[in-house]
């Protein structure tokens, strides 16, 4: 089954909240093109693969390649793939091959964290109970989220997707740190978000007393 079809059963298998969230997903599933997930940038996870300079082929033992290069980011962080000469790894090949310097879209770095997250740490479970972000993330975080998912392990890898509001202003806009309309940080506490649960980026906030 194409990646695609799998996506548009996962999604018939989430629950929604508010129910409007499905029939936006669908539609960005079903008219998405195709997911280009390198990128040409200074900073960012890499993608350590060598290609040969004439085929322009992967390195035969690219598998495991990735397993030593890993190894070297997990231990130096991800400069240890910047920095690295090619030599170290690949010997008299290294003149033949080229070591790529693409990074990966942001967007698939968040939308794997059920496999490095949920997947690998006990106190958690996967797939999640629920997903909650802002309606901007049926474009992000959740599509990538169970694009990867259906990929990997032929599922999504959330029970549930939860699209919250945002906070809004006196006026009724939307709080913006571009329009310098938000609420001081300091006038916040933060509460720790329930290991059932995955959030994007922001964290539930309560008003301080």
């Amino acid at each position: 089954m194409a990646l695609r079809d799998l996506a548009n059963q996962a999604v018939e298998q989430t629950e929604f909240f508010p129910a409007w969230g499905r029939a936006r997903l669908e539609a960005m599933i079903k008219n998405r093109p195709d997911w280009c997930v390198s990128r040409q940038r200074n900073w960012g996870v890499p993608m350590p693969f060598f290609v040969h300079k004439e085929t322009v082929q992967l390195h035969p033992r690219t598998p495991e390649l990735l397993e030593r290069v890993a190894k070297l980011v997990e231990r130096d962080g991800i400069e240890a793939w910047f920095s690295l000469n090619s030599v170290d790894l690949l010997g008299s090949e290294a003149e033949h091959y080229k070591k790529l310097s693409h990074t990966l879209d942001v967007w698939f770095d968040s939308g794997v964290t059920h496999a490095s997250v949920l997947q690998r740490r006990a106190e958690l479970h996967s797939p999640a109970d629920l997903y909650l972000e802002g309606s901007d993330q049926h474009r992000g975080w959740f599509q990538s989220s169970l694009l990867t998912g259906c990929a990997i392990n032929g599922r999504a890898p959330f029970k549930a997707l939860l699209t919250h509001g945002f906070v809004v202003d006196g006026s009724g806009h939307k709080m913006s740190k571009s329009k310098g309309n938000v609420i001081a940080r300091r006038r916040f506490s933060i509460h720790s978000v329930p290991t059932s649960c995955a959030c994007g980026r922001p964290r539930p906030i309560t008003p301080a007393n």
